[in-house]
């Protein structure tokens, strides 16, 4: 008993190392299984955890182990040589393992294998890549384009041989590859009283007992011909950066300050030099930059006080090094009017967006209302044709006031959603028209004809005049009958009796211009005291926003002199000869009918 909790104890010890190493055990009986009770194997092979039944060691090598004949192999070395030996396999997963090959024996009976296993994947993968990395540095040094030298105290052990302007024989050169003080420019004579100018970078190491050194020489002949001409051409590149609209400084990456900045900058943080910027005000909100490894610079925008106003800036920078310290290159913009747009741009969309739920609204109100309007206007109609003996012989009465009063009103208010409808639907853009090529003259004077067998009835009438028998447009037909009509009516709505209105259409260049005027016969005071004047001034809006779309526009000029005049400028094509003829679908009182609607409220 004693023995036994001796032999658990162990065995528990023996166990608790094993799971927390890297390292198992792996007990094999005469039969080829794997016999193992504790938990080290099944720590480092999980996936036999839930095998159940016995687990084979062929089935082990076949399912974990990549080259299985070398760790058999090792096995029947050991049965046939020798009770001890030691190995490497690589496991399927990609580790790699060391291996200790025993046989069990006890009382001189083999009754088994056991193999302690080390997983050496970190050990093994790193000498992989020392190798690797030896290569690779190797080749890297070769292809350096300078001189890369081994020293140690006295001799040049290695040399890639890439400087045809150094001889190593001389004594000047090594003086300087000798003496450890010796670092940074010097300058040498080369053949033929050559000046060469040199770079030397050293790195010492121990090598077991002794020390050498890793030597770089840059021949840096050509950089200092380039810094003379950097010298000479230095105005001239400040004096071109000092022109650019953005603020551009260099600082100290680590202390933040700044040691150049171009006019432009000092400009925009109020300073007159570089020295006098205190970096504490300005570094959070302009100094902004991004990693040096990342080519495009990163712009953020920031709000800062220029003065007493506010200024909007867009910064960013990068990072360089300049002869081993960081600096941070800086752009700074002012975009305070691009922001402005923007602001501007975006309350425009609202508006956008606000007129176009309105303009949906009114639209949807206006079907919902005629809906009603024409129940009244058939109700008025068969009231009309039910009692048309009553009304014919009285035509005074009550009831044919009635029928008069409702279709009056009903017919204003039918035009006066049509014209809503219209307007919605510009301002959506859904406005519909049937365009083709028409004689505009035909149609201002066809409208300006038939409205004068009516206005003359006060006493009104219309001249028309113009400087050419055939002007063509792209138009629909209905929009310029639409507009000449309402703003005729406008007109003479507030015209005095016995005046005249003039219509004229001139040409000028591709545009022709259309004029609608009364000279001393307006009643400008009835104009501005006519309450029901919004009536009208929907169709106006109408017609203003439909010339719109014709890429035209409209001039109205009223004064208290009498004198009315109506612009309408339209852009028509010079070239095209071929054009339809109006064929109007519309009844004959079509014209008599709008007038009403619009002048007689």
């Amino acid at each position: 008993m004693t023995i036994k909790e001796n032999l658990d104890k162990k065995n528990k010890l023996l166990n608790t190392i094993l799971d927390q190493s890297n390292k198992c055990v792996i007990l094999i009986d005469n039969l080829g299984n794997i016999v193992n009770e504790d938990e080290s194997f099944y720590n480092m092979w999980k996936e036999y955890k839930s095998f159940k039944g016995d687990l084979s060691i062929l089935d082990f090598l076949d399912n974990s182990v990549k080259n299985k004949d070398k760790f058999l192999q090792y096995l029947n070395l050991l049965d046939k040589k020798t009770d001890k030996l030691k190995g490497e396999f690589e496991g399927k997963d990609g580790r790699y393992f060391e291996c200790t090959y025993c046989k069990i024996i006890i009382d001189n009976n083999e009754i088994g294998f056991i193999c302690y296993i080390e997983d050496i994947t970190y050990k093994k993968k790193s000498e992989m890549k020392i190798k690797e990395n030896q290569v690779k540095y190797k080749k890297i040094v070769d292809n350096i384009p300078y001189s890369i030298l081994l020293t140690d105290e006295n001799n040049i052990i290695y040399n890639n041989k890439k400087s045809e302007n150094i001889d190593f024989r001389s004594k000047e050169i090594n003086n300087a590859l000798f003496n450890s003080n010796k670092n940074g420019e010097f300058k040498y004579i080369y053949e033929d009283d050559k000046e060469i100018f040199l770079n030397i970078d050293r790195a010492s190491f121990r090598d077991i007992n002794s020390k050498k050194n890793v030597i770089a020489i840059r021949d840096i002949t050509e950089y200092k011909k380039l810094l003379q001409k950097l010298k000479i051409s230095k105005e001239k590149y400040e004096s071109l950066v000092n022109i650019i609209p953005e603020g551009i400084y260099i600082a100290n990456f680590d202390t933040k300050n700044i040691t150049y900045a171009n006019s432009r900058f000092l400009e925009m943080t109020n300073y007159k030099t570089v020295e006098d910027i205190d970096i504490d005000n300005i570094s959070k909100s302009m100094i902004i930059t991004t990693s040096k490894d990342d080519e495009n610079i990163k712009f953020q925008r920031r709000t800062v006080k220029s003065g007493q106003k506010d200024m909007h800036i867009e910064c960013g920078g990068t990072i360089i090094e300049v002869n081993k310290k960081l600096n941070v290159v800086g752009i700074v913009r002012d975009i305070t009017k691009q922001v402005n747009a923007e602001l501007m741009e975006i309350e425009i969309e609202k508006q956008k967006t606000a007129n176009k739920i309105k303009s949906e609204f009114f639209i949807n109100m206006s079907h919902e209302l005629k809906t009603p309007l024409n129940v009244i206007s058939s109700s008025n109609q068969l009231m009309s044709i039910l009692h048309k003996e009553d009304i014919k012989l009285n035509p005074d009465s009550q009831l044919s006031d009635a029928v008069k009063v409702t279709k009056k009103n009903a017919d204003i208010l039918m035009e006066i959603i049509n014209n809503i409808m219209d307007l919605s639907k510009l301002e959506l853009n859904v406005y519909e028209n049937n365009k083709d090529y028409y004689n505009i003259v035909t149609l201002v004077e066809d409208t300006a004809i038939e409205f004068n067998d009516y206005v003359k009835l006060n006493d009104i009438e219309i001249f028309f005049d113009t400087d050419e028998e055939e002007k063509i447009g792209f138009v629909d037909p209905k929009d310029i009958e639409k507009i000449i009509l309402t703003l005729l009516t406008m007109i003479l709505r507030y015209s005095d009796k016995k005046s005249l209105v003039d219509i004229s259409l001139t040409s000028k260049r591709s545009k022709s211009i259309i004029s609608i005027k009364n000279t001393g016969g307006y009643d400008y005071n009835k104009y501005i005291n006519d309450k029901d004047r919004r009536i009208l001034d929907i169709a106006v809006s109408l017609a203003k926003n439909i010339i719109v779309i014709y890429n035209g526009k409209i001039d109205i000029k009223t004064d208290s002199d009498k004198n009315i005049e109506v612009t309408i400028e339209l852009n028509l094509d010079n070239d095209i000869k071929n054009y339809k003829s109006r064929i109007r679908d519309d009844n004959d009182e079509f014209i008599y009918q709008k007038y009403l609607n619009m002048c007689n409220f």
